[in-house]
């Protein structure tokens, strides 16, 4: 992860770190889906994923545009449009 992450990328990158935790004890509270990017990867994968987001986002932001995670679904505000999207591996 770069040095300076977007705060989306930072909270995707501690929910799946806590979930990892979670399923690892088998006790306590299942972590909170809040801001988490919608990407379906492999562990291995997470950080390159990441990194591309971080920079999309980034790029975005810096044509003030917004990005919004939803729960399970992300948007890339543009404008008045929302468009929706995703990262996962090919499977």
């Amino acid at each position: 992860m770069s040095s300076r992450p977007d705060k989306l990328i930072k909270s995707t990158n501690d929910y799946y770190d806590a979930l990892k935790k979670y399923y690892r004890s088998h006790n306590g509270v299942h972590p909170d889906r809040i801001n988490v990017l919608n990407i379906e990867v492999n562990e291995e994968n997470r950080p390159r994923v990441l990194r591309i987001l971080d920079t999309i986002i980034k790029v975005l932001r810096s044509r003030n545009h917004d990005v919004i995670a939803d729960h399970f679904n992300t948007y890339a505000k543009i404008g008045d449009e929302h468009v929706k999207f995703r990262l996962r591996e090919k499977q």
